[in-house]
């Protein structure tokens, strides 16, 4: 809308209509408000340091500076998808192999706390004659059979936790990565 020549406010209030995050919303509305009251674009992003990055801000007080605007949001908007879909992509490349630490995890835990103990019970010796790294294991072994609902509880409260780390999107929770056009991925508000 901004190329075309339409006002900057206009622009915000379509942002503000379409919108369906509360955090997004009430950010805009501020800013069009600000906007209305007379205050320059780049000093409305300086009182929303938490919404907008230093980078994000500096680039759009330069834009209004050299009257090239139109051309920096748009930059920062490529940016903007670009970091999206890299975050997107590593979250994807990391599932996969951490669905199957979880799983090596879980047959080890099933390993330790009843196979091992099986596998040993034949053993003439007894106890005494194994080695130390071995009783070491042995009591591993007994501890997770007396405890293996709790273990397993705890495994699966990790994975429950890894999974909602990965969901949750909140500011200053994206990659730290610098992107083709020189803004970082912490810059953009993550909502």
């Amino acid at each position: 809308m901004l190329k075309a020549g339409g006002p900057l406010v206009i622009s915000l209030r379509e942002i503000h209509q379409r919108t369906t995050s509360k955090n997004t919303r009430t950010v805009v509305g501020e800013i069009i408000r600000d906007l209305e009251g007379g205050l320059g674009f780049s000093d409305v992003m300086e009182s929303h340091t938490r919404s907008f990055s230093m980078i994000f801000r500096v680039s759009v007080r330069a834009g209004e500076r050299s009257t090239g605007l139109p051309d920096v949001l748009k930059l920062q908007a490529v940016c903007m998808r670009w970091v999206r879909e890299l975050r997107r992509t590593t979250i994807q490349v990391l599932v996969y192999p951490g669905v199957l630490m979880l799983a090596i995890l879980f047959l080890i835990l099933v390993l330790v706390t009843f196979m091992l103990r099986r596998l040993m019970k034949p053993y003439p010796g007894g106890a005494e004659d194994l080695l130390a790294q071995t009783r070491q294991v042995m009591a591993l072994c007994d501890f997770m059979s007396s405890n293996w609902i709790g273990l397993l509880v705890v495994l699966a409260g990790a994975g429950a936790v890894a999974a909602c780390a990965l969901a949750l999107r909140r500011p200053g929770g994206c990659l730290s990565v610098v992107c083709c056009c020189g803004c970082r991925a912490s810059d953009i508000c993550c909502r």
